[in-house]
């Protein structure tokens, strides 16, 4: 029987914690939905606050986390331990690590004098065509860890958004949720309040001038042209979604029906 996680069921919101929503709702084909209280997305949770753990704790979440093991350990260090299924993306471009790094550590004024929009612009969509959708194995990994986890579970990144989007994306896909209720649900994580807040390697929120908000804000977003990007790169190398799905991922009849049966009502 599903039922509803007391105290987070219809929440989208933690006070120390950016981006945490439920996809409880969320119409499916043949008159189902996404169960409440089952399955959550969010960013990371190293700055939770004490009634945020206490909230986490009480709805006995399992954690399936898409960072890389030293983002973990940078993102974590306040954080008690949490009952975690890790499968870490590791990145095939490198020609953007050192953007990538730059935000993790607060080095705004660098990304002002090397960055214009454009180019900002440019490196996520290289994200998601190589770095996320050429990386089927660590996608494959975590639909076969959700059909086996303990329920419920929050999925997460570092400011889940972009590897959380895309592994959601997959599973509401998989899940029979109509394209447009997918997308709704991915630029919400483009919302100021969801936005991840730069920091500096102290932990203190960076101000950001006029020209590095525009600059970074392609950054920060999550952008219908994102979304777009990793879809249009499996379709070139797979010959379809559903060929990237069957084939890539390895998604079974049986698999989707499991999925299905955990999560639909």
């Amino acid at each position: 029987m599903k039922q509803v996680t007391p105290g987070l069921a219809g929440s989208n919101s933690l006070e120390g914690v950016r981006n945490f929503r439920s996809l409880g709702g969320l119409p499916a084909h043949g008159g189902s939905r996404v169960a409440e209280g089952l399955l959550y997305r969010s960013g990371h949770f190293g700055y939770s606050t004490a009634p945020d753990r206490q909230r986490l704790e009480a709805a006995g979440l399992h954690f399936m986390d898409l960072r890389s093991p030293w983002e973990s350990e940078a993102e974590d260090r306040c954080v008690p331990a949490l009952k975690t299924v890790q499968t870490p993306l590791q990145a095939k471009d490198s020609r953007d690590a050192w953007l990538w790094a730059a935000i993790r550590e607060g080095r705004v004024s660098e990304l002002g004098r090397a960055l214009t929009a454009a180019r900002a612009e440019e490196a996520m969509h290289r994200l998601y065509a190589r770095d996320i959708a050429g990386n089927p194995s660590v996608f494959a990994s975590f639909l076969q860890s959700l059909a086996r986890v303990e329920l419920p579970v929050v999925v997460h990144c570092s400011a889940g958004k972009d590897r959380t989007g895309w592994a959601i994306a997959i599973l509401l896909t998989i899940l029979g949720v109509p394209e447009t209720a997918i997308l709704e649900d991915y630029v919400q994580s483009s919302l100021p309040e969801n936005q991840y807040l730069i920091r500096d390697s102290a932990g203190i929120v960076t101000s950001i001038d006029k020209h590095l908000r525009t600059v970074i804000t392609p950054l920060l977003e999550a952008r219908q042209g994102y979304l777009e990007a990793a879809w249009h790169s499996v379709e070139h190398a797979w010959g379809s979604r559903h060929s990237y799905l069957e084939d890539g991922l390895g998604i079974t009849p049986a698999l989707t029906n499991k999925l299905k049966a955990r999560l639909l009502v």
